[in-house]
């Protein structure tokens, strides 16, 4: 509370920490929201709610819209649609962030409703592990693309914010774009098995 800012009390005090990721495929999905940094319309940036299957590194699930609204059910709806044509059972486990979940805690993401198990994060971005392929992303392949906007308390200066003026990229060109980097990614080679590729693992 006196800090005035949780994210960086958490980044400056909270001992980090690093656990065995699962080797099997639908072990566990993270999901998460996020706004690319690229506006379609002066200060607008799009939403994505994507999910990522942990031992794959895969982004199995993706849905998009100009506001948080209904995004939230479009994705399990979307998930569920996407798992079934794959024919595969939906992960065993599920990391999520409290604000857009925690109203489906007693009923879709209840222990062995949805998922056999739930954990939901209150306001902890290092506890899901989605956001460190979310910082791949940003800084690899997003980093590259025309119109990409610095975050304004970016601790590297190579990443820090220009002079540049932002460039406004129209909404349909920003999806197209967006879900081709994800494609790119999930076509990548898996980084413990590099014979295969992250959608095929």
């Amino acid at each position: 509370s006196r800090a005035g800012n949780r994210q960086q009390y958490i980044s400056k005090f909270a001992p980090a920490a690093d656990m065995d990721l699962p080797v099997f495929a639908g072990s566990l999905m993270s999901i998460d929201d996020r706004q690319p940094p690229f506006w379609y319309e002066k200060g607008e940036r799009m939403w994505f709610y994507l999910g990522l299957d942990v031992a794959s590194q895969a982004f199995t699930t993706v849905v998009w819209g100009k506001s948080k609204e209904g995004l939230i059910v479009e994705f399990y709806r979307e998930m569920v649609r996407n798992y079934v044509n794959l024919g595969l059972q939906l992960p065993y486990e599920l990391e999520c962030e409290s604000s857009l979940n925690s109203s489906y805690s007693k009923t879709l993401l209840k222990n062995g409703a949805m998922f056999q198990n739930v954990r939901i994060e209150a306001n902890n971005a290092r506890g899901k592990y989605i956001e460190r392929i979310f910082g791949k992303v940003r800084y690899g392949e997003e980093k590259k693309a025309l119109g990409w906007i610095a975050r304004p308390t970016a601790k590297r200066e190579s990443n820090q914010l220009s002079a540049e003026d932002k460039i406004i990229i129209p909404y349909d060109q920003l999806v197209e774009d967006r879900l081709a980097e994800i494609e790119n990614l999930n076509n990548a080679p898996h980084p413990n098995d590099s014979s295969v590729s992250r959608w095929d693992y």
